[in-house]
């Protein structure tokens, strides 16, 4: 099956939890990327790749970007575009990720990587980590593909995520 992106807990048990926005999150940060991505390259079984191709291209196909839960954090889809990139760097020539998946993700993320270029928690009551998670989402992302953002969001996102780190970071 495919993952339920919006999922919230059902059981009476885990009531209070029905609307806590961090459980979708959770699954929508599409942490399988990089668990699929290593099984794949370490055996080349496809069926890993498969799996990610299926449920990649189904987010991607039900996640309009800069709208619903998924994109009411900029941290969240800073997070989520690394995965992304990960998916293009474990993937690399399996045979599931043809063409079309590929240009499903690629239009995906690079609407995303805009998103959030435009979205950035640049308030200092939410800032802090929220921006460096980030600014590390498009730094990855411009240096993955540098055709997304081009050279000048890569020039201006670097050194601001060296200065959020250097004030946010303690020495210990």
């Amino acid at each position: 099956g495919l993952p339920d992106w919006n999922y919230a807990p059902r059981d009476p048990e885990f009531a209070a939890f029905r609307t806590d926005v961090k459980f979708p999150w959770e699954v929508a940060r599409l942490a399988f990327v990089p668990r699929l991505g290593a099984a794949y390259r370490a055996g080349g079984d496809e069926r890993h790749a498969e799996t990610a191709a299926r449920w990649l291209t189904d987010w991607c196909a039900t996640q309009s970007v800069g709208e619903g839960v998924h994109f009411s954090s900029a941290l969240e889809v800073g997070i989520r575009l690394i995965a992304l990139c990960q998916a293009f760097h474990f993937f690399r020539g399996s045979r599931a990720f043809d063409r079309t998946v590929l240009e499903v993700l690629i239009r995906h993320t690079a609407a995303a990587a805009a998103w959030l270029d435009g979205h950035l928690s640049t308030d200092r009551v939410v800032a802090g980590n929220h921006l460096i998670g980030e600014l590390a989402g498009l730094i990855v992302t411009d240096l993955y593909f540098p055709e997304f953002g081009g050279r000048n969001r890569l020039a201006r996102n670097l050194p601001r995520f060296a200065r959020e780190a250097e004030r946010q970071l303690a020495p210990d």
